[in-house]
């Protein structure tokens, strides 16, 4: 009797914990559910006509257009997914469960976990932009980097055993066929291992350790892109914008405050150091933003940093400053690019936390949990159908009207390639270039167009073949119309206005 009531609380301990485990989701998943699914969105238009043209095998050989560098897993788990359902859900649904499961993972991994649940619903619930890769059928891309992360956080120091390190090792060179970025992540957490364990390796461990992390240099070398190197100006200007596509409102910043805020509270210093520092964080952050625009979160990345050296945390250390600086790659300025950064910050603001881990007791426990999950369910089945919740719907409108775009012009598409007017032109009026370059990126995006002009053209192009013609349809979004032109065709939507079709006269 006493074996089953023992067993009986170790499964109800179990249960628990799998309960708490998808408390850090709720805000993730309530915009994620919010916004599935999407149609073609961004460069997604140009992967599908590609895998429209190749077989299985050829996304092995050929890279997909705008793609750099060698993705053929990406290409083929894309490929198999969009040809063995026709649309872009089931892709979706996958990038939101391995996001998760990575999630789950580290949460199972920290000790802090009220903290680390905490966080993580403030980085799901708030700044869900970072997460639109979600929706992308290139998205699959980006979708194993967060689990390269979780994985070797919940490894920690164990991962410098030979065996361990060169499993690892080979994983990660499997998974740079996703993103080749996840060599840079594990070179990065590695070398800080090194430093932090430095006194404790044997030196076979050590000249092991080494040896892959030369290996793991030159995969990165072969798969690196051969594409003239960026302006170093441009690269900056994309580091700002991608966190400022992140924070996007006065609410937002007031939450990196808050996450600026617990970061401090968590360092180990006198009561009295500790307040002061957090005043002057909080006066450095306000000046920043309202002097210069500079990002709260961009200030939070730094803090989370200095909490690592203060740790002596290098492996964590390294990472956030490997993560943190991903957007500056590109310098094209999309939020998905901090992404990663958001995590690894989230773990380090977390960890070395158990003042307030105790004190969250209160509020992170199932019951709240269960609450949580049943108001998300509800309010995703009230705005889906078109109602109206106050202050929630204005916080839904955009992703709801981006969603909307997307199923809008996949109408479009539609009608123009069986219309009388198949051989013209299909011209938005409106540019949706890259964040950094874009004068609407973050105003006026109920007028900015779901994809780039040059993916239109491609794939009504792959479609129905090349057509020289100077005649040209026009395309707008947001009710917005082409003054002397005459409306040929429209779809009607309840969160972003009417998408219409001109003819100039």
């Amino acid at each position: 009797m006493e074996v089953f009531v023992k067993n009986c609380n170790e499964c109800k301990l179990s249960f628990k914990n799998i309960l708490l485990s998808l408390i850090p989701l709720l805000g993730l998943s309530l915009w994620f559910f919010i916004g599935f699914p999407f149609a073609n969105h961004n460069e997604s238009l140009s992967w599908v006509w590609q895998f429209d043209k190749y077989s299985f095998l050829d996304v092995f050989v050929n890279r997909i257009q705008p793609d750099t560098t060698y993705r053929p897993l990406a290409l083929a788990t894309a490929w198999l997914s969009y040809r063995l359902s026709g649309n872009l859900g089931p892709i979706q649904i996958f990038n939101y469960l391995v996001l998760s499961i990575s999630w789950i993972i580290v949460y199972f991994s920290i000790k802090e976990k009220r903290v680390f649940t905490f966080i993580f619903l403030i980085l799901g619930g708030i700044f869900f932009t970072c997460y639109i890769y979600l929706f992308h059928l290139h998205g699959v891309c980006y979708s194993f980097l967060p689990m390269v992360v979780a994985v070797m956080f919940m490894l920690g120091s164990r991962l410098l055993d030979l065996p361990k390190l060169a499993v690892m090792a080979l994983a990660v060179i499997v998974l740079a066929l996703y993103h080749p970025y996840s060599m840079p992540l594990f070179i990065a957490y590695t070398t800080g291992l090194i430093i932090e364990k430095y006194k404790d390796l044997s030196r076979t461990k050590f000249i092991g350790a080494v040896i892959i992390i030369g290996i793991a240099f030159i995969f990165i070398k072969l798969l690196a892109s051969a594409k003239v190197g960026i302006p170093f100006a441009d690269s900056v200007k994309g580091l700002f914008v991608s966190y400022k596509m992140v924070e996007i409102n006065k609410i937002s910043s007031m939450f990196s405050l808050l996450l600026v805020i617990i970061t401090v509270f968590s360092i180990q210093l006198p009561v009295f150091a500790r307040l002061l520092s957090i005043f002057l964080c909080l006066c450095v952050s306000v000046v920043l933003l309202v002097k210069f625009s500079v990002p709260v979160l961009m200030v939070w990345v730094v803090v989370c940093m200095i909490k690592m050296l203060v740790m002596r945390k290098w492996s964590i250390f390294l990472l956030i400053a490997g993560a943190g600086l991903f957007p500056l790659i590109t310098g094209l300025g999309s939020p998905t690019y901090t992404f990663l950064a958001l995590m690894v910050c989230g773990i380090a603001a977390s960890i070395n936390n158990e003042q307030l881990d105790d004190k969250l007791k209160v509020i992170i426990n199932p019951k709240i949990g269960f609450f949580i999950a049943i108001s998300i369910i509800t309010i995703i089945l009230v705005l889906n159908n078109g109602i109206r919740i106050p202050v929630i719907s204005k916080l839904a409108n955009p992703i709801l009207s981006e969603k909307e775009k997307t199923h809008q012009f996949e109408s479009i598409l539609s009608w123009f390639l069986n219309s009388q007017y198949k051989d013209y032109r299909l011209v938005f009026i409106r540019e949706a270039g890259s964040p950094s370059k874009s004068s609407n990126a973050l105003n006026g995006r109920q007028l900015r167009p779901p994809t780039q002009q040059q993916w239109v053209d491609a794939y009504i192009n792959a479609k129905r073949g090349s057509v020289n013609t100077e005649n040209k349809l026009f395309v707008c979004f947001g009710n917005e119309k082409v003054d002397g032109a005459k409306e040929v065709f429209a779809i009607p939507g309840k969160f972003n206005g009417c998408a219409r079709v001109f003819l100039p006269s």
